[in-house]
């Protein structure tokens, strides 16, 4: 999968898609592509805006790619055959309790590093609870099994 076809399929087809599976390429391409996207309007808006309306513009550009961002987030987790709540696993360190502020960081940083990690590790192989492998997603997929069919476990490369 190229740029363009991520960023197409994440802005254009699976906008509020909150179902099925998402591989690395799509995920990480999408991701590098709101960095770059968010990058440029900011340094567009920098030029061509007062100050006060910078951040508005900038606040508009991130809140519309909020949605996308976190959809493809949520069926990476499913193509790790994971549930989509992981994706609050990052933010969960702040609610442990009062910590001395550096070790609160140092748990923050851990703790999204994981996460990272995890959206990096490849999907399971062949159809899971989520739905068809998208590596072999076509007109010939298979169906995803239903809930009380056990689903295969193995890792794939993508």
């Amino acid at each position: 999968m190229t740029i363009r076809e991520s960023f197409r399929i994440c802005l254009m087809q699976k906008y509020w898609d909150f179902k099925g599976r998402a591989s690395r390429s799509e995920f990480w391409w999408f991701a590098l592509s709101v960095l770059v996207l968010s990058m440029v309007a900011s340094s567009i808006f920098m030029y061509i805006l007062p100050q006060p309306m910078q951040a508005w513009a900038s606040l508009a550009v991130s809140l519309a790619l909020a949605i996308p961002n976190l959809a493809v987030t949520v069926r990476r987790l499913h193509d790790r055959n994971l549930r989509g709540w992981w994706v609050l696993a990052p933010m969960l360190s702040p609610l442990l309790g009062q910590t001395q502020e550096a070790i609160l960081n140092v748990l923050m940083l851990s703790m999204t590093l994981c996460f990272l990690t995890l959206l990096a590790l490849p999907g399971s192989k062949g159809p899971n609870r989520f739905g068809p492998d998208p590596l072999e997603a076509g007109p010939a997929a298979p169906a995803a099994p239903s809930r009380g069919d056990a689903a295969p476990q193995g890792d794939r490369q993508d």
